[in-house]
């Protein structure tokens, strides 16, 4: 895997699948003509590498066409912050205190989500989502509380408190000592999550629009994709970071699984898992977020519907 990384980390490619399945890994690519343009391999320590064309994989959270005003709040509608962009509510998620929260991906929540928890100044999150004609006077339906920063290949700095005083401590030693030498901390540039929560104002239904009277199992949160692909935070990695939803029971996929979103811009779409477990390289501004154990699909996600929420049929 060493070598895919590297592909990875130097925008060779856009991502790979963890599972070696008869022998071969599934490769993802932006163009087909970048096997031929880049000299790839056709295998790699005796395994076969499967090239397959994504095109070029970037957040959902863009214009976007225009979405209603939802009283009781419903998961799947526009959401967003005043004069930002807009994206979808993935609906309730409760964390292990009984808090209930709002939540969606941090880049909807969130104007820069590298920014660590304690350095967001905007907290208002108004439904429906400015680019839908939602304002601060009359729309704001929760207040942001927490999100998991995003760490970028450019931006790999660490939001452990800890860890930045002993930095500052390092840096006024050296400083002293007269020595340019200045410390940083910073962590592995590896996401698992684009998730952040917000305190409800409003009452809320925890049914997703266009999904009613279904049993629901949430397998994922949509985050970001192509023309070709969309992409997947896995619901599980969501109840590492310590939250799980509340209305819908959560359950794993497997490749060839028939899953379904209801988001805020394409409403309910239905796809197919062509990954339930990969690793993938997503534009953000002029940076790469770098995510692992992402569940890839066929192309579901449209612009605004970041924070679909994610079921298996």
């Amino acid at each position: 895997m060493r070598y895919l990384v590297r592909l990875l980390l130097d925008g060779v490619i856009v991502g790979f699948d963890k599972q070696v399945v008869d022998g071969k890994v599934k490769v993802y690519v932006r163009s087909a003509n970048d096997v031929i343009l880049y000299n790839l391999a056709n295998e790699y320590e005796g395994v076969s590498l499967e090239y397959i064309e994504v095109g070029d994989v970037r957040f959902m959270s863009s214009e976007v066409p225009n979405r209603g005003k939802f009283r009781p709040l419903r998961p799947g509608v526009s959401v967003g912050l005043p004069g930002w962009g807009t994206g979808t509510l993935t609906g309730v998620f409760r964390d292990s205190r009984g808090n209930v929260f709002l939540a969606s991906n941090a880049h909807v929540f969130v104007r820069d989500p590298t920014l660590c928890p304690y350095e967001v100044r905007d907290r208002d999150i108004i439904q429906p989502g400015v680019h839908d004609g939602g304002s601060v006077e009359t729309d704001v339906v929760a207040r942001y509380s927490w999100h998991q920063p995003i760490v970028t290949l450019r931006k790999p700095v660490s939001c452990c408190k800890v860890s930045r005083f002993i930095s500052r401590v390092l840096n006024w030693v050296s400083g002293v000592l007269g020595r340019r030498t200045r410390f940083v901390s910073t962590q592995v540039p590896v996401n698992y999550v684009d998730f952040a929560v917000a305190r409800p104002l409003v009452d809320v239904d925890t049914v997703p629009v266009g999904l009613e009277g279904v049993d629901l199992y949430m397998f994922g949160i949509g985050f970001a994709g192509s023309p070709f692909v969309s992409a997947f935070v896995n619901v599980y990695n969501v109840l590492q970071v310590g939250f799980e939803p509340v209305g819908f029971k959560v359950s794993p996929v497997k490749q060839g699984s028939s899953v379904v979103i209801s988001g805020r811009t394409s409403g309910v779409v239905r796809g197919v898992v062509l990954s339930p477990s990969a690793v993938l390289s997503v534009r953000f501004n002029e940076d790469v977020a770098v995510f692992a154990d992402v569940v890839l699909t066929t192309a579901m996600l449209k612009p605004g519907d970041s924070g679909s929420p994610s079921f298996v049929l």
